[in-house]
């Protein structure tokens, strides 16, 4: 699409849209490695772009944003251009509140974010209308307050559900929160225990109370920013993977009690 857009002003009229729907935008210096998907973009460059773009133009193109380290100041300007996407990460960085005004405005479907730091000292509100049209939320830590189930349990449009399992964190999900979520939360399609190494899977899933309810499902999945620019692409992300194993456990070709998805197992 970068080439293609020089053929023709008819043909950038086309096609450069298309190159700003799925962004990944990383810290200046991050690590690289071949083939990285052409979403990704630096945040210097992302910012040379968007000063150089109508507010429009960015807010009715960009569908999906990943933010991974980028610095405050840029983060809160560039959520409040995005106010159309509909998919959002905020990956190895401490949102705080004041994002949350910008990230209301985006009416998102989708999220990963860590919703402690996101809320801050005023504490986790699942009824901010941050998260009145969520189906996927991803929460990279579990949150702190007592009652936080059931305010997940609230959310009116919730069908997908993940935590991420840190070995070296306390407070991970438990056996109690799971089981009142799975009862709870009557639009629950799937919910997910995301391990970050198959080490650590080995060493602490001892989640066999997930085989009583065919929606649960522990996954190993090392390369998190990378998975989420395949689900961006429409490629199988970790959503999809876990879906399909799903889906083939309900069908009887997957063993019912079977819970943990293999490593490198595909659709």
């Amino acid at each position: 699409m970068p080439k293609l857009v020089l053929v023709a002003k008819r043909v950038k009229s086309w096609i450069e849209p298309l190159l700003y729907r799925n962004l990944s935008v990383v810290c200046d210096g991050f690590a690289r490695r071949s083939g990285d998907d052409v979403i990704r973009i630096s945040t210097s460059n992302c910012l040379k772009v968007f000063e150089s773009k109508p507010a429009s133009f960015i807010r009715d193109h960009v569908r999906h944003l990943a933010l991974t380290q980028v610095p405050d100041k840029a983060t809160a300007f560039i959520l409040s251009r995005c106010t159309g996407a509909l998919g959002l990460g905020i990956f190895q960085a401490a949102p705080n509140p004041s994002l949350l005004p910008a990230i209301a405005a985006m009416g998102l479907l989708q999220i990963s974010v860590d919703i402690d730091r996101l809320f801050g000292d005023s504490g986790v509100d699942f009824r901010h209308f941050a998260f009145a049209q969520l189906t996927h939320l991803d929460l990279i830590n579990v949150p702190a307050p007592e009652n936080w189930t059931t305010g997940i349990c609230a959310l009116p449009c919730l069908t997908h559900l993940s935590f991420n399992f840190d070995p070296d964190h306390k407070t991970n999900l438990g056996a109690t929160a799971s089981r009142h979520i799975l009862a709870e939360c009557k639009s629950l399609e799937v919910l997910i225990l995301i391990f970050s190494d198959a080490v650590d899977r080995k060493e602490n899933d001892g989640y066999q109370y997930f085989s009583d309810d065919p929606r649960s499902v522990t996954m190993v999945v090392d390369t998190f920013l990378e998975d989420w620019e395949k689900g961006a692409t429409g490629r199988d992300d970790y959503w999809a993977r876990a879906e399909t194993f799903i889906q083939k456990r309900r069908a009887g070709e997957i063993n019912g009690p079977e819970y943990s998805i293999p490593v490198g197992w595909e659709t």
